[in-house]
């Protein structure tokens, strides 16, 4: 029925726009590319010094606007997977909706294939996408993004956001697979909203209650699994020049409906991310389009196990950093030195951890 759902919403839009010319409103077509080269400096079960060049992600978006009250915005999404000549691509929509805005007063609606707020809000803060992506998405915990329906209230005076999404559950790239809907509380709070320096920076917070994504035969599913996850973020922003960010999240799960929710059945974990950019020049010149960056990530993927040795399996730490450069509006490329490193239990009897080290040459064109 999602896909049905999605797929009627993009004719239905595409349909609109072969009749732009008798409809008041304006189209804006948009399309974006990553692509990178890629060298290992360990050698990663692949050799050292294996390298490959890849352009691994690219969409194409289309936002009409019928009035000041309704819009709607189609996204599909390419994503290559594995290396050439071996690679192939998968393609999704990934958005998909209308839009209605003061359906009540400071409160629009969305419906459809959207994203998840929490994501959008931290990847624009970011704002390097084709580096890295954001951490609970990269990491599997929070789909970027879902079929369902938002109510967006924005504060009066600019003060922040406070929303509710209601969304199937599984993610734009998954067919849901039982009737149960998840549910997300999103706030932004911005405490110098009139403030022309530092008006972006915000405190974040998000709670997300829901089902895991499996069939739902066993009796008891809605009341013995889980999937929850909470989340603190605080980004300080001085003009465009400096960003700092800073998250904590935990998370829930028990996809086991022949069990309970006690703590012993729960498979809990917790991480958090910091990451700055800073740019070089405040002038305009040149050098007002070079920035330096980093990000260090940390993840206890198993914190209640029993085992002490389960404990640490699959704890990750990342460390991202490097320089990125925007030559001409719309195109940017930086150079990245990533360290991963993820420790793995071995036999049963003792944990070994994997270490990872690449360079990565990286860019991103954006066409709008």
């Amino acid at each position: 029925m999602k896909r049905i759902c999605q797929w009627l919403l993009a004719v239905t839009f595409l349909l609109t726009l072969t009749g732009a010319k008798v409809i008041a409103g304006e189209t804006t077509v948009g399309a974006e590319v990553h692509a990178n080269w890629t060298l290992h400096l360990n050698d990663q079960d692949l050799g050292k010094n294996f390298n490959y060049f890849n352009v691994h992600r690219g969409w194409l978006t289309v936002d009409h606007t019928f009035s000041d009250k309704y819009s709607a915005h189609v996204g599909i999404e390419a994503i290559s997977t594995g290396y050439a000549p071996s690679s192939s691509w998968d393609t999704h929509l990934r958005t998909a909706y209308l839009q209605v805005n003061e359906v009540l007063p400071y409160t629009n609606v969305r419906f459809g294939m959207h994203s998840l707020l929490w994501i959008d809000k931290v990847e624009s803060v970011w704002g390097l996408r084709f580096v890295d992506e954001v951490s609970l998405h990269k990491l599997g915990y929070l789909p970027r993004s879902d079929f369902g329906a938002s109510f967006i209230g924005n504060c009066p005076g600019g003060f922040g956001i406070l929303a509710v999404q209601i969304l199937n559950g599984p993610g734009y790239t998954q067919t849901e697979l039982n009737k149960y809907k998840n549910f997300a509380l999103y706030g932004e709070f911005h405490p110098f909203p009139k403030n022309a320096d530092w008006n972006e920076s915000a405190i974040l917070g998000q709670y997300y209650m829901g089902y895991p994504n499996v069939a739902s035969t066993a009796p008891g599913f809605s009341e013995n699994t889980m999937m929850d996850r909470s989340q603190l973020g605080f980004i300080v922003k001085y003009r465009k020049w400096l960003t700092v960010y800073a998250e904590y999240f935990m998370t829930k799960d028990d996809a086991d409906a022949s069990n309970n929710t006690d703590d012993e059945f729960v498979q809990e974990a917790n991480g958090f991310t910091v990451f700055g950019r800073l740019y070089v020049a405040t002038a305009e010149k040149w050098l007002s389009r070079v920035s330096i960056f980093g990000k260090y990530e940390r993840v206890d993927k198993n914190k209640n196990a029993a085992n002490p040795l389960v404990q640490d399996d699959g704890d990750a730490r990342f460390v991202t950093a490097g320089v990125a450069y925007e030559p001409i509006d719309n195109f940017e490329l930086a150079l990245v030195l990533k360290r991963d490193t993820v420790s793995e239990l071995i036999n049963n009897i003792r944990i070994e951890e994997e270490e990872s080290n690449s360079f990565i040459f990286t860019m991103r064109a954006y066409i709008k």
